[in-house]
C-alpha cells in the first residue's frame, strides 16, 4: 500500500516506476504481480530492471511472466523490462548473506560476523535452506569480481570455491572471511541465469536493452578489479552475437530495443530517432563486424566494428578512437514522449 501510494504521486507527474523487483529467484511470479499491481492502483508506468529468473529452479520462467506483462497491458496498465545479455549477475558479494545479518546496518553486520555462534547459525544456513542451493544454484557460481585490500586482491577472477580451497577451508566460512577482511566491500558474478531465458526474454517487443553496469575505464580508478563485461560489450554483445551470428531478433528490433523504446519510456523528447529537429545521438558501427570483447576474465576490453560515436552532435568516437569530448548532459522526463 506505501508503494502504490507514492507511485501514485509519481504516477500523475508522469514518472516511472522502476523496480528491481522482491525476487528474480523462488519468487519471481509473485514479485511480477506486485509490480502490475503496484502500477494498476496507482496508476504509474512500470519498468521491471533487468528482467531474468536466477537459478536453475527458476529457468524457463520468464515465459509464464512475460506473458503476464501481455496480460497487464491488455487491461491498460503500463508495463515493461529491461535487460543485459549475460547469463551472469553482477552485485555485492554480501548478497549471499540472509537479510537478518544486516538488521541495525554495516555496523552491525560486521559485529555478527565477527560472533562465532552467528557464524555457526550462518554455516547451517548457508549450506541449507537460506543458501543458493535453495534456488538450484551453488557457491562454485560465484565470481569474485572485486576487493578493496591489496591483500585479497589476488581473488579477484576466482570462484568463491577456488578461494575456499586456497585458504583450505569450508567455502561458507571462505565467504566469511573475505567479507570480514574487506568489511564487505566486495563485488561478485554469480553465473545464475540461462541463455534460454535471456533468448527469450530478449525476443518480447516490450523489452529494451540495458547495460545495468557503472561507469568503468581500462586505466585508472574506474580500471580496477574485474568487473561484469557488460560495462564494455552490452550493445556490441547484442548486435554480433544475438542478432548477427544467433539470429534472435532482426537487426533493425535490436536498435529500436536500445534507443527509440527506451528514450520513449523514459519520456525524453527528441531523443532515439534520427529524425530532423532531433537530438545527433548517432552511432556508426558495422553490422557484419561488430562485436564485444569484453570476458569475465579480462572486462576492460573495449568491442570491435564501431567507427563514430556522436552524442548531441559531438564526436566523442572518431574511426575507433575515444577523442575525449564530454557534450553528455542530464536528460528530464518530458511529457510530449508516447510510445506504444
Amino acid at each position: 500500500d506505501e508503494l502504490v501510494e507514492v507511485c501514485r504521486s509519481a504516477g500523475e507527474h508522469g514518472a516511472l516506476y522502476a523496480t528491481h523487483m522482491r525476487s528474480e529467484g523462488n519468487q519471481l511470479g509473485d514479485a511480477v504481480a506486485e509490480a502490475i499491481e503496484i502500477g494498476r492502483r496507482s496508476g504509474a508506468r512500470v519498468q521491471i530492471s533487468h528482467h531474468k529468473g536466477c537459478g536453475s529452479f527458476n529457468w524457463g520462467k520468464v515465459a509464464r511472466t512475460l506473458a503476464m506483462i501481455d496480460a497487464a497491458v491488455a487491461e491498460g496498465v503500463g508495463v515493461w523490462a529491461d535487460q543485459y545479455p549475460y547469463i551472469a549477475t553482477s552485485t555485492d558479494l554480501g548478497a549471499l548473506l540472509p537479510d537478518w545479518v544486516y538488521d541495525g546496518g554495516r555496523d552491525a553486520a560486521l559485529k555478527r560476523l565477527a560472533d562465532p555462534a552467528v557464524c555457526q547459525r550462518l554455516r547451517v544456513g548457508l549450506h541449507g535452506s537460506e543458501g543458493p542451493a535453495r534456488q538450484g544454484a551453488s557457491f562454485s557460481d560465484v565470481m569474485i569480481t572485486q576487493v578493496k585490500t591489496d591483500a585479497n586482491r589476488w581473488t579477484e577472477g576466482l570462484r568463491l570455491s577456488d578461494v575456499a580451497e586456497a585458504w583450505q577451508m569450508d567455502v561458507v566460512d571462505a565467504l566469511l572471511r573475505l567479507l570480514t577482511e574487506e568489511r564487505l566491500d566486495v563485488a561478485m558474478c554469480n553465473f545464475i541465469l540461462c541463455e534460454e531465458d535471456v533468448e527469450t526474454v530478449m525476443r518480447h517487443p516490450r523489452v529494451c536493452i540495458g547495460t545495468d553496469a557503472t561507469a568503468r575505464r581500462p586505466d585508472g580508478p574506474l580500471g580496477r578489479g574485474k568487473p561484469h563485461p557488460r560495462s564494455y560489450g552490452t550493445f556490441p554483445r547484442v548486435l554480433g552475437r544475438y542478432v548477427r551470428e544467433r539470429k534472435v531478433i532482426p537487426l533493425e528490433e535490436a536498435v529500436r530495443k536500445m534507443t527509440s523504446l527506451p528514450a520513449a519510456i523514459l519520456r525524453l523528447s527528441h531523443r532515439g530517432l534520427v529524425r530532423e529537429g532531433y537530438w545527433a545521438d548517432l552511432v556508426v558501427f558495422d553490422p557484419l563486424t561488430v562485436l564485444d570483447c569484453a570476458t569475465f576474465e579480462k572486462p576492460h576490453v573495449t568491442s570491435v566494428g564501431i567507427a563514430h560515436v556522436l552524442v548531441n552532435g559531438v564526436p566523442v568516437v572518431r574511426d575507433g578512437q575515444v577523442t575525449g569530448a564530454t557534450p553528455g548532459r542530464v536528460l528530464r522526463l518530458q511529457g510530449d514522449c508516447t510510445v506504444s
